[in-house]
C-alpha cells in the first residue's frame, strides 16, 4: 500500500455531491489538526446506492481533489465490489436482464440471489465470472487514470459469500470456495495494474477504510 496510506492517522467521510459546502469544512479541519487527512467519498453520482455496477466520478469531483491534494488532502471515492441493480441506470434496465442476471449468483432453485438496500433491488454478482473481473477492473483503473487516490470497494472484506449453483459459471455448482477464489484473482490482478501504472494508488475495503 501507499506510503501516505500508511501514515494516514484519520479518516472523514465526505459528502462529494456538487452542492455540498463539505469542502469548506474539510480545509477548516486541515488547519486546525496541522495535518493531512484521507476523505472517504460518498454522493458522486446521481443517485447513491444505485446504479450498480455503474459508478462513474464525475468531472467535478476531479477537480475538487486536484485542489484538496494542494493541501495534503487524499480523496478516496466509494466503489461496490458485489451488487447489481435491477435497475440500474436511472430506473431502467439498462443492461441487468443482457449482462447482469445471467453473471449474477443463482440459488438452488435457478433464482437470482438478491438483496435490498435503500428501497432498491439488488442481484449478487457471482465472483467467478468474466464480467465481474471486467467491471472491478475497469472501474478501478478509471479512478485511479482521472488522478483520484485509488478506490474503496464495499462489501468485499466482510460482505458474505452466497454460494452460486448456476452450472454456466466458470465453477463446480455450490463451491464454497469459489466466492473468495473468484475475488481473489481479480483484486490480485487490479492491484498488478496500480503497482505498474498507479503506484500511488489506494485499492481498499472494509476494516481497512470505511468510517464509522
Amino acid at each position: 500500500s501507499p506510503e501516505w496510506f500508511r501514515n494516514n492517522h484519520l479518516w472523514i467521510t465526505a459528502d462529494c455531491s456538487n452542492n455540498s459546502s463539505v469542502w469548506l469544512v474539510d480545509l477548516a479541519i486541515r488547519r486546525y489538526l496541522e495535518q493531512g487527512f484521507i476523505l472517504h467519498g460518498y454522493h458522486y453520482g446521481a443517485k447513491f446506492d444505485r446504479d450498480y455496477p455503474y459508478l462513474s466520478p464525475t468531472p467535478r469531483l476531479v477537480e475538487r481533489r486536484n485542489f484538496l491534494r494542494m493541501h495534503d488532502i487524499r480523496l478516496v471515492p466509494y466503489g461496490n465490489g458485489r451488487l447489481w441493480e435491477k435497475l440500474d441506470r436511472r430506473d431502467e434496465d439498462f443492461t441487468y436482464t443482457k449482462l447482469g442476471l445471467p453473471n449474477s449468483v443463482k440459488e438452488r432453485s435457478g433464482r437470482s440471489f438478491t438483496e435490498h438496500y435503500n428501497g432498491a433491488v439488488f442481484s449478487v454478482i457471482c465472483p467467478e465470472t468474466p464480467i465481474f473481473k471486467s467491471f472491478m477492473r475497469t472501474l478501478a483503473v478509471r479512478m485511479a487514470a482521472l488522478g483520484l487516490d485509488g478506490i474503496y470497494f464495499d462489501q468485499i472484506g466482510a460482505g458474505r459469500p452466497v454460494l452460486c449453483y448456476d452450472s454456466s459459471h466458470p465453477h463446480a455448482a455450490g463451491d464454497d470456495t469459489s466466492w473468495f477464489r473468484g475475488q481473489n484473482k481479480t483484486f490480485r490482478t487490479i492491484r498488478a495494474v496500480y503497482r505498474k501504472n498507479y503506484p500511488g494508488a489506494l485499492l481498499v475495503t472494509e476494516d481497512n477504510a470505511e468510517t464509522c
